[in-house]
């Protein structure tokens, strides 16, 4: 997570932006995705972060980590993740040897950040969201990726 010099949260390489389609209960919330996958986000703890429909949020990707035997004994400080093009690889040594496997993306997430009127239009400014933002909720991510 970064923030530019007026002090608005940017998405990271693991983040991504998100219209909430609807509340779930629970601090639970469904939402469309900019990368065009509806993900199911959690709010843990935070009690100040009152989020509702149509809100833009930026939320924590979650992916799957293999559950191998092999990895099973590979200690937490030989593990490393990285991300390639756009896909999420784990690195781990076997032996004496690296060997990478390609990690697979949950559709679960975390709710990082809940976005205002006027910072929503400040990331739109800056390229990060793009102007019909609005139609995330109508199922046309297909235009949102050109």
């Amino acid at each position: 997570m970064a923030k530019n010099s007026n002090g608005l949260v940017l998405k990271g390489e693991l983040h991504e932006y998100a219209q909430v389609l609807r509340m779930l209960g629970d601090d639970r919330c469904e939402a469309m995705c900019i990368d065009g996958a509806k993900r199911i986000c959690y709010m843990h703890g935070n009690d100040n972060l009152h989020v509702a429909a149509n809100d833009i949020i930026l939320v924590g990707l979650r992916y799957i980590y293999p559950c191998s035997r092999a990895l099973q004994k590979v200690s937490e400080s030989c593990r490393k993740t990285m991300l390639i093009d756009g896909r999420m690889y784990l690195f781990y040594y076997s032996g004496n040897m690296e060997r990478k496997k390609e990690l697979k993306r949950d559709y679960k997430a975390d709710v990082i950040h809940k976005y205002t009127p006027g910072d929503v239009v400040e990331l739109i400014a800056y390229g990060e969201l793009p102007e019909n933002i609005n139609k995330l909720n109508e199922g046309d991510s297909a235009s949102l990726c050109n």
